[in-house]
């Protein structure tokens, strides 16, 4: 029986050396110095990686966390991307209608004809919704809104004068 360990390794070695040829074609393919330099940096790394075991087990891990963030992320992107698509779009329409596989063409007046187990209804998948507990909502009475009334401004007893009238007022008739 083989060590996995060193069957793991090997796996390693191989996409390591795959990775290297693709840098190799890239470098053949850029133009500027600076790209260049970096891809030349990045293929001396791996050569690095290659001869030493234990920085090979490093990259392993690194690379392949990498792979694992990476594919989480555009799954997620490709998640969000297909909740925001309209659904009437005719672009969507045509997507589709090719990502479903149909044997025959069939007119839509022979559709209605062909029994129930052939039709094909597309199958709805249901939201799992967390039950909460159902809460009795009390009726509250309406508030009725008062109209302002403007009152008149009383003035105080106290404030008229205390002095008796005049005497003169008195006297006429």
């Amino acid at each position: 029986m083989k060590d996995p360990i060193v069957v793991d390794l090997r796996k390693l070695k191989k996409q390591i050396e795959s990775l290297k040829k693709e840098k190799v074609k890239k470098l053949t393919l850029t133009t500027s110095m600076k790209e260049r330099n970096k891809l030349m940096m990045e293929i001396q790394e791996l050569e690095v990686v290659l001869k030493v075991p234990s920085k090979m087990k490093a990259f392993g891990k690194t690379f392949f966390k990498g792979l694992g963030i990476t594919r989480k992320t555009l799954w997620k992107g490709i998640q969000g991307a297909s909740r925001n698509l309209n659904r009437n779009a005719p672009e969507f329409r045509e997507l589709s209608r090719g990502m479903v596989k149909r044997s025959t063409p069939v007119s839509p007046m022979m559709e209605m004809y062909s029994p129930s187990s052939q039709r094909r209804v597309p199958i709805r998948k249901m939201k799992s919704v967390k039950s909460k507990p159902l809460k009795r909502k009390m009726k509250t009475p309406k508030l009725k809104k008062r109209k302002q009334v403007k009152r008149m401004k009383r003035t105080s007893y106290s404030k008229k004068s205390k002095e008796p009238m005049n005497q003169m007022t008195w006297e006429m008739p």
